[in-house]
């Protein structure tokens, strides 16, 4: 009876999945701990054995608002079944601190994810983000596979949703 019961635990854990075989690593672990603005915590089992697009951006940044727009029609892209979606919020009191402006924001954006406080050591771990937006994919083992920065002076402020869904579908395997 012990070995039966013993060999049916260790089957339930394998059968339960990655999220309780792989560990969250890298820059996209730091996420777990970050405080929450909007939209649910993120945890470890939605960042764990799928693709997840990570975005970096701040409630006065006027390409921001399109961005978020783009990753809400994202979430119902039939390709994205399945992918994680995470807004980082950095910057947030260039110019003076105004806790209206990030509300007026979530409410225009209305957004289908969960929306994060960042710290310098998010900023760090994902590679020095300077600028906003600024959007990192992570393909299905937690590696960067695609990234897109908003340069000064471009004419191309966001990534469109094709080429987010490309890279997605890059990062599928």
């Amino acid at each position: 009876m012990k070995t039966y019961l013993i060999g049916f635990l260790v089957s339930f854990i394998f059968a339960a999945g990655p999220a309780l075989a792989e560990p969250v690593s890298g820059p996209l672990s730091l996420l777990v701990s970050a405080k929450s603005i909007a939209g649910p915590a993120v945890s470890k089992s939605l960042l764990v054995g799928k693709p997840v697009v990570v975005t970096f951006f701040a409630s006065w940044c006027p390409p921001c608002l399109p961005e978020f727009m783009t990753l809400n029609a994202l979430k119902k892209h039939p390709d994205a079944q399945g992918v994680t979606i995470i807004a980082v919020n950095i910057f947030e009191n260039f110019g003076g601190k105004n806790p209206v402006r990030m509300q007026r924001f979530l409410g225009r954006t209305n957004p289908d994810f969960p929306v994060v406080k960042g710290s310098a050591e998010i900023r760090a771990a994902f590679g020095n983000v300077s600028r906003i937006p600024t959007m990192v994919i992570y393909d299905e083992q937690g590696r960067e596979s695609w990234r897109f920065v908003h340069k000064q002076g471009a004419t191309k402020m966001t990534a469109d949703l094709d080429e987010i869904v490309t890279a997605l579908r890059a990062a599928k395997g």
